[in-house]
């Protein structure tokens, strides 16, 4: 594996300002890589969901105009992170002090960077499984260029439950992750239709706050139920040692599913009878949904198949999966044949029972997984 390992320990600014020191390099380049995404995420064209040939010179043509109503955007979103979790915007602070990045840059990043998540995750639990204990596994989908900066994060805070997460140098957020309880959380985003609720709303990355405060999905489940829909659609997956739980989270609706006994999977599309009517998918382009149609076939069969038999080995399996047939190179496991074409940058694997996580770079069937106890 290739990814950076770094631990922080402190209060959130303390934990911020180290994040920054180890990953100096890999923020300042950062910072462009994810502004010049975010600016080309807001073209109209690929807004309306259709990419066009010529929206990559369109974004750099008005880089400019675009990345100073991006930050407008991004200002707008502190007061209500600090109404809901403030510590993220000390840490993001840190963040800023210690690689010598504006924070403006930094709070940007840390919000705009929840739209380029395109992920498949799935769950087993109970008689799905081999022991009866749950598993949960999380594949990052994003542009091939960013897995330069995913890194491994271990957070021992100063007040709150040791975190090992895999996240992009100068995140708050996480990909995934898992707590020294066993508490194990995931969060892709879903393509859903859009509602009449306003632009700014609570960030999706204030729905990990939980990693942090819980031991068991019933604590978590417990403090999600107090929080407002967020502005990215989110199939937010929750596991204990003895359960699983998803909540699929619309800006203004939601539906929660727990099982101690079966399988769940998303692969960015809503699969719960109250939100799959609100699917979306259909009407982009396959290329910024991340294959989600040819994902989610290939997973269903992946599912049925194992079963009853699902295991750490089973769950490396799904996340290294190519396909076959019609979903063969479109599956869960997926290449960039181009320097900027959507590849599996990282997966997490998280084991509770065992407090392990199991962590790849990418792709995950090249690199194999690292094992990290939480």
């Amino acid at each position: 594996m290739t990814m950076k390992i770094i631990k922080l320990t402190g209060n959130p600014y303390e934990r911020g300002v180290s994040q920054g020191r180890q990953c100096n390099n890999q923020i300042r380049s950062m910072v462009r890589f994810l502004q010049l995404g975010a600016v080309r995420f807001s073209m109209p064209d690929v807004r309306e969901g259709h990419l066009k040939r010529r929206y990559w010179f369109d974004a750099l043509v008005g880089y400019r105009s675009t990345k100073r109503r991006l930050l407008d955007l991004a200002r707008s979103y502190e007061g209500i992170i600090k109404d809901f979790w403030p510590e993220a915007i000390d840490e993001m602070r840190g963040i800023s002090d210690g690689a010598d990045v504006d924070y403006h840059d930094v709070l940007l990043v840390n919000v705009l960077g929840e739209l380029v998540n395109g992920c498949s995750i799935w769950a087993a639990c109970g008689e799905a499984t081999t022991t009866g204990a749950p598993l949960l596994g999380m594949n990052s989908d994003e542009e091939k260029a960013s897995h330069r900066y995913e890194i491994i994060k271990i957070i021992e805070p100063t007040d709150g439950y040791r975190v090992v997460a895999n996240s992009m140098a100068g995140w708050v957020l996480s990909n995934s992750g898992m707590n020294e309880k066993g508490l194990a959380m995931g969060w892709p985003m879903l393509w859903l239709q859009k509602d009449a609720q306003p632009a700014v709303q609570m960030p999706a990355m204030v729905l990990q706050r939980p990693l942090y405060r819980c031991a068991t999905v019933d604590e978590a489940l417990g403090e999600l139920s107090a929080l407002p829909g967020p502005a990215l659609p989110t199939a937010q997956y929750v596991v204990d040692t003895t359960k699983v739980a998803r909540i699929e989270w619309g800006r203004d609706d939601r539906d929660t599913t727990v099982l101690e006994d079966g399988v769940l999977a998303n692969t960015n599309r809503p699969e719960s009878e109250r939100m799959s009517s609100r699917d979306a998918t259909l009407e982009w382009d396959s290329k910024l949904t991340f294959n989600a149609l040819t994902r989610q076939k290939r997973m269903g069969q992946l599912l049925e198949e194992h079963y009853g038999d699902f295991d750490v080995d089973t769950m490396k399996a799904i996340a290294t999966d190519h396909g076959a047939g019609d979903t063969r190179g479109r599956s869960i496991c997926q290449h960039g044949l181009r320097p900027m074409g959507v590849a599996t940058v990282t997966s997490l694997i998280a084991e509770p029972t065992a407090k392990l996580v199991f962590i790849s770079g990418c792709p995950p069937c090249k690199t194999g997984f690292d094992t990290v106890g939480a």
